[in-house]
């Protein structure tokens, strides 16, 4: 646990994505968003603690102008993805590309990542609300985006010890 906690300050202190090598606060506001809760995953003990969700808020918002901050539909974050995002989020193959595919409801944002990258494009968000009864054109602040697909994550991993 203290070793979390070490990782935990450096994360938060340099505020720079190990995936994708620059800091967050030079990536678009919803490709930090994806990787500061990616990176903040693979530095938790499971279960995470409450104050990981706070950690990520610091870190997507930190060095952010307001406006950048400002909730905007959940198809437009999908826009600023590339391969790159969707394979970080759900592989081909992988244990979370499989529960999203049986469980979108509770997986929306790895079920979105899944169909990018089976699709090479955005999904089709009339499929996307019919599957989950969430709406493309619901609006999410990057940090919420961020704590959903970290909440996602988390459950994965949960999951994966119940399946295995």
């Amino acid at each position: 646990m203290d070793r979390e906690e070490i990782n935990l300050f450096w994360f938060i202190t340099t505020g720079f994505s190990r995936t994708k090598k620059k800091p967050f606060s030079g990536l678009p506001v919803s490709v930090a968003a994806v990787h500061a809760a990616l990176d903040l995953y693979r530095s938790l003990l499971i279960p995470a603690p409450l104050n990981s969700f706070e950690v990520l808020t610091a870190i997507v918002e930190g060095k952010r102008k307001a406006k950048s901050l400002k909730p905007i539909p959940l198809s437009e974050h999908v826009t600023e993805w590339s391969s790159e995002e969707w394979d970080a989020i759900a592989g081909a193959g992988s244990s979370e590309a499989d529960l999203a595919s049986k469980f979108p409801v509770v997986f929306p944002v790895i079920w979105i990542a899944n169909r990018m990258r089976e699709g090479q494009s955005p999904p089709n968000w009339a499929e996307f609300n019919k599957i989950t009864d969430l709406r493309g054109e619901a609006d999410l602040s990057p940090s919420q985006l961020g704590r959903q697909l970290l909440n996602e994550k988390i459950v994965v991993a949960l999951m994966g010890e119940l399946l295995e």
